[in-house]
């Protein structure tokens, strides 16, 4: 007897599967032609040329306008590496007449500064400058916001794009602040002072100077994650971090720490571990120094976040000589290299040692070392002298755990030990005298 045979599907089940997969690939290739033949950056350029033929009475110029054609505007810099089509959709950059209009067609202020012919705009702004759609070449403009890993992974997104306040950080990518103030760029250049200010190379090395008592940040701008030991508060954001460091030095330390800000950092227990405040306890290191909390304002927190953000793996050759000899040789006033001890009074010597970013010298508050606003009422000069030839001799009773070598190792980072004449030592510890704990 012949098997009988299970049949699965109809043959009307079968027509009607196949007229349905007829129908979603015509769907698709109809999306297909209509992205390929009627993409976002078109629509961009069809308004722009709209809109600047309504600033013009000349009938012919207005239809030679009108008829432009469509195309991709790209511009690509050698010398960066870099591709930018950004001009495709922000065609109205160079163009004074277009003052009045939305973005993306406004002219760019101060538009005769740069060639945007040549350099692009990704140059300064960052972003994706090879992208052509608004969300892609945008990525997101927002310091805080988080950079996840979908973004990197999943989107090739690696340049997000830098807050219009702090494009300035891209000046360094052709030019060096920290050789000679740049023309145009004064936040730039106001936290390159900050940082000489605030004796930050005393501690970290940027570039080539400073101690390394704490993380280089010579390619600070170029890091979006910090990854392991930081607080969860600002883990994974794209350039906040280095605002939140600036502004809370602590918040590296715990969550709890980071919670508590602006308050002290916590103290490192003789047990070898620090209190965070939730009932755990953060393992100390040997050897850390804990970061001063300088106390920014809004604006020198802005400032210096440029200063970082400029600082990238470099793309442009840095100048072989020190700064120190440029700017002597432009007869500027000589950048706070080690051997620039001549001539200086003792505050000044106190300034270019960078003292200031371990000990106070307006308040009785410690910092990192103690305060050193009313050392001259408090130590005579031969305890003054003695301390600051041999840091780890003298431990003052009640000072918290101290990290054994750092002042010294910090010193010697910054060339003082090297080069410190017997006048200049004697100069600073004169000035040290003086310090009474008056304001």
């Amino acid at each position: 007897m012949a098997e009988k045979r299970v049949k699965l599907f109809s043959n009307t089940f079968m027509a009607a599967a196949f007229a349905l997969g007829n129908f979603a690939l015509l769907l698709l290739l109809m999306w297909t032609v209509t992205y390929e033949y009627g993409p976002e950056w078109k629509k961009y350029q069809r308004q722009y040329y709209r809109l600047l033929s309504e600033r013009t009475d000349d009938v012919e110029a207005r239809q030679r306008i009108l008829s432009t054609p469509l195309e991709i505007k790209q511009v690509w810099t050698p010398k960066l590496e870099i591709i930018d089509r950004c001009m495709t959709c922000h065609l109205g950059v160079k163009n004074p007449v277009m003052t009045d209009v939305p973005q993306p067609f406004r002219v760019h202020p101060d538009f005769q500064q740069h060639a945007f012919n040549e350099i692009g705009c990704a140059v300064c702004h960052e972003g994706q400058g090879f992208s052509t759609t608004v969300h892609a070449a945008h990525v997101m403009e927002d310091l805080e916001g988080r950079f996840g890993p979908f973004d990197e992974q999943h989107s090739g997104w690696s340049r997000p794009m830098l807050p219009l306040e702090y494009t300035q950080a891209s000046c360094q990518k052709c030019h060096n602040v920290m050789e000679a103030p740049i023309p145009g760029a004064e936040h730039l250049n106001m936290g390159w002072q900050l940082v000489q200010e605030k004796a930050c190379r005393t501690c970290h090395y940027i570039v080539d100077g400073g101690a390394k008592q704490a993380p280089e940040l010579s390619i600070a701008g170029s890091t979006f994650f910090n990854e392991s030991g930081h607080s969860e508060l600002f883990r994974h954001q794209r350039f906040g971090y280095l605002k939140e460091s600036l502004r809370c030095p602590q918040a590296n330390l715990s969550h709890a720490a980071a919670e508590a800000c602006p308050d002290p950092p916590p103290v490192v227990t003789s047990g070898g571990a620090s209190a965070n405040g939730d009932g755990g306890a953060t393992p100390a290191v040997a050897a850390v120094v804990a970061m001063p909390n300088f106390g920014l304002d809004d604006d020198e927190l802005r400032n210096v976040v440029i200063f970082l953000l400029s600082l990238k793996e470099a793309t442009v050759t840095w100048p072989q000589k020190s700064f120190a000899e440029i700017a002597e040789g432009n007869g500027q006033a000589a950048a706070s290299d080690a051997p620039a001890w001549a001539g200086k009074s003792g505050a000044e010597l106190v300034q270019a040692a960078g003292c200031i970013a371990c000990h106070k010298f307006d308040g009785p508050e410690r910092t990192v070392g103690p305060s050193l606003w009313d050392i001259g009422a408090r130590k005579d000069k031969g305890y003054i002298r003695e301390s600051i030839l041999e840091p780890d001799k003298v431990i003052a009773a009640g000072d918290p755990p101290y990290a054994p070598g750092v002042m010294h190792a910090t010193l010697t980072g910054v060339g003082f030990y090297q080069y410190i004449t017997l006048e200049a030592l004697e100069s600073i510890v004169e000035y040290l005298a003086s310090l009474n704990g008056e304001t």
